[in-house]
């Protein structure tokens, strides 16, 4: 008992001391800090940097049944560097459309952009920036703080769908910065321990947050009851735009194709409806803003496949390894009539740069 009672003795008296210190503070001293709320944070909605994962699609019933995913030093999904020293490099934006989680490595559809612009005459990489979930704001703020920085010679935005979902419910103040540093704190501590220690690896994979998987929806996909207000959409693709070209990068934005397939993969707040409005946005901010508009959800209707979504898409909405390819095709196809030759020309003016004597 007596072993007991000195710890406790000794707690007793540093919480009393530390008691009495803070009320004698009170009294004698203003404390500058008294109303002052803590920073926020703001997380980036990005991919980890270096990954290296296995995905299982068996429950796709694709081949192979496993994939993998990887990203480089930047977070770019891999491939990044397809070809040394290509004439143009190329990022692209957006959710789970870009990302291609199910999708073969270079299968993934901006890959098939780089692979289907070669027999067109054009040696370019392209990096794929995508990640599920992301919007129009998000996408701005990694332009800013991932992308620019690593002067890409165009920069393609494909986001609509998202947007039109986190607008019917919550809005962008669901992208607002939190204060919260605790939990950003502990959620970088346990990824900064993840790449060291294999325990801490099988903690990270078991928690909800980091699994992989293909969610299965219980609800049935329906319509929203009202179509959310696009223009805070458009405020967002405008900033966008004259963004990039405030950091010498060539935007190009893309509409997102919808099937009419719906199945129990399918997202439950997918909107055919709502998402025609926010690409009907997207052309008009294009048109506005003098800036190229790739309209792929008008050219996936002229594809024989698209007459057969099951064949193109796994849930109405995301490619499989054969849509996949065909979205590369057409963006690569649109790239190469207008943009790239621009970006070519702008190139070829430009004075050679003077070697230093």
């Amino acid at each position: 008992m007596r072993k007991l009672a000195l710890p406790l003795l000794a707690v007793f008296t540093v919480v009393l001391t530390l008691g009495l210190g803070e009320l004698l503070l009170r009294a004698l001293w203003r404390n500058p800090f008294r109303r002052e709320s803590p920073e926020l944070v703001l997380t980036l909605r990005a991919q980890h940097a270096n990954s290296d994962r296995e995905f299982d699609r068996s429950a796709l019933h694709l081949d192979p049944p496993r994939i993998r995913f990887r990203t480089d030093a930047h977070g770019f999904i891999e491939p990044v560097e397809r070809i040394p020293d290509p004439e143009l490099r190329l990022a692209v934006q957006g959710g789970s459309t870009t990302e291609c989680l199910v999708v073969q490595e270079e299968l993934r559809w901006p890959n098939q952009v780089a692979v289907q612009l070669e027999p067109l005459g054009f040696r370019v990489n392209v990096w794929n920036a995508g990640l599920s979930g992301n919007t129009a704001h998000d996408s701005l703020v990694n332009l800013i703080e991932i992308v620019a920085p690593l002067h890409p010679d165009a920069v393609l935005l494909m986001n609509a769908i998202n947007d039109a979902g986190l607008l019917a419910d919550g809005g962008y103040a669901l992208r607002a910065p939190l204060p919260d540093g605790w939990r950003a704190g502990g959620r970088f501590l346990l990824q900064k321990l993840s790449a060291d220690s294999s325990i801490m690896g099988l903690v990270r994979r078991s928690l909800a947050f980091e699994k992989q998987v293909i969610h299965r929806s219980g609800e049935e996909p329906m319509a929203y009851a009202h179509t959310p207000d696009p223009e805070p959409y458009a405020a967002r693709l405008r900033s966008w735009v004259r963004t990039a070209r405030a950091f010498g990068i060539e935007p190009v934005l893309v509409t997102e194709p919808l099937s009419t397939l719906r199945n129990e993969l399918t997202p439950p707040w997918t909107d055919a409806g709502a998402l025609a409005v926010f690409n009907a946005r997207v052309r008009a901010v294009g048109s506005e803003e003098g800036a190229a508009v790739i309209d792929l959800a008008a050219l996936v209707q002229a594809q024989p496949e698209f007459q057969e979504p099951a064949k193109f898409f796994y849930d109405g909405m995301h490619v499989n390894d054969d849509g996949a390819r065909i979205y590369g095709r057409l963006v690569a196809t649109e790239l190469a009539r207008e943009v790239l030759p621009k970006l070519r020309a702008a190139r070829a003016s430009q004075p050679p740069p003077q070697i230093a004597r």
